[in-house]
């Protein structure tokens, strides 16, 4: 049962694979749960995550399959799975999901925003308006080497 002074923590991963990046989704929304957080998983539906979360009884969210970085059905989706959860704290485990979270969260300075950078490619500027505009509204990034 969670603990209601604690914050609300949400986990996002909405990668498709299964590798080291989406199995910490799982563990970290394990771990807080167990802390005694109001502890959520946002995954891709019928992923190996989503059956990895589920096997362990956490709680999750699933979404429908996001190709696109400017998929407006998965903003909306995000949106009102946010405002139902009411997070203090979301952590996003794959970087393309802050083009998704980045935008709603603009208007929710109160809410958190923690990214995990696992790899960046050489050679790639990410310096342009866009990537500038995006990740703005991260508040700490996690570098894990």
């Amino acid at each position: 049962m969670s603990d209601p002074n604690k914050p609300r923590v949400i986990q996002v991963c909405l990668s498709p694979a299964f590798g080291g990046l989406e199995m910490s989704s799982v563990k970290w929304t394990r771990l807080f749960s167990q802390a005694g957080y109001s502890s959520h998983l946002i995954c891709l539906k019928n992923s190996k995550i989503s059956q990895l979360a589920r096997s362990q009884n956490l709680n999750t969210v699933e979404f429908d399959k996001t190709s696109d970085y400017f998929s407006w059905s998965a903003r909306h989706g995000l949106k009102e799975v946010l405002e139902k959860l009411k997070p203090d704290v979301i952590f996003s485990h794959h970087t393309k999901d802050l083009w998704h979270l980045s935008p709603i969260l603009k208007k929710h300075s109160n809410i958190a925003l923690i990214s995990f950078a696992r790899m960046f490619i050489r050679g790639i500027k990410k310096t342009d308006f866009l990537h500038r505009w995006i990740y703005s509204r991260v508040d700490k990034m996690i570098a894990l080497s």
